[in-house]
């Protein structure tokens, strides 16, 4: 695992190494839980030890992303709330899960994989209730926007870019670190030659009252996307648009 030599000052050495043991914890109740389950794969930052624990908190703003071999035939929200309580008590961490069918993303190509990065980002950020949940948004919008392909993880991101911005953007990622402004998005994303879509979105980010502005634009740019599946560029609209 990538830990960044830069972290919050509230870390004593003490207390970083009891951080790493509450993540390794975490991972281990996580990977239990879901063993028996033979229609539920892992997937996601939980597969890779790349989410997000809280340093100070029992909370995480990382889902645990499950694959659903069944999911048609199966009552996913349900299967969901099963899940989600199974995790949190066996965790004692409060974890929100993400199902989703086999191939769900099959035939995504990488641009509007990056691209839906920042839809993602709109929709979440009105829902939104800390400082700190917004700075992880943004580190994490980031990070996904400058992988070359869907499957890179952040580590390899953070090692091919190299920049401070990129080591703060993963130290939030994870929760080792608490703040990651707007500038900070902007400033990354421009400094590593993002697309010209990504630089006029961070462009209205950086004008706080330009969030509608922002999502006109995002929603007008999605109609040309040409491999998004239907049912997610629906969702998306939908969210947007409400």
């Amino acid at each position: 695992m990538l830990y960044p030599s830069k972290r919050d000052p509230i870390f004593s050495n003490r207390s970083f190494e009891h951080y790493l043991g509450r993540r390794s914890a975490l991972q281990d109740a996580v990977s239990a839980t879901l063993s028996p389950r033979k229609n539920v794969h892992l997937s996601g930052s939980f597969t890779r030890d790349e989410f997000h624990l809280d340093p100070r908190l029992t909370r995480s703003f990382s889902d645990v992303d499950v694959i659903i071999s069944d999911y048609y035939s199966t009552d996913i929200e349900l299967l969901r709330t099963e899940i989600g309580q199974a995790l949190s008590a066996a965790s004692g961490t409060k974890l929100s899960v993400g199902c989703a069918p086999p191939h769900q993303f099959q035939g995504l190509n990488p641009a509007d994989a990056r691209f839906l990065a920042l839809g993602e980002y709109l929709r979440r950020v009105p829902t939104l209730q800390s400082n700190q949940h917004c700075a992880y948004l943004r580190a994490k919008t980031a990070l996904m926007t400058l992988r070359i392909h869907q499957g890179e993880n952040y580590r390899s991101v953070v090692n091919r870019i190299g920049s401070m911005g990129a080591h703060e953007a993963i130290a939030v990622k994870l929760g080792l670190r608490q703040e990651f402004p707007p500038y900070s998005l902007a400033e990354l994303l421009r400094g590593e030659g993002a697309t010209e879509e990504s630089l006029t979105f961070v462009g209205m980010l950086e004008n706080s009252s330009s969030y509608q502005k922002s999502c006109e634009y995002f929603l007008g740019e999605l109609q040309h996307r040409t491999t998004i599946p239907s049912w997610l560029l629906d969702t998306m609209v939908r969210f947007l648009r409400s």
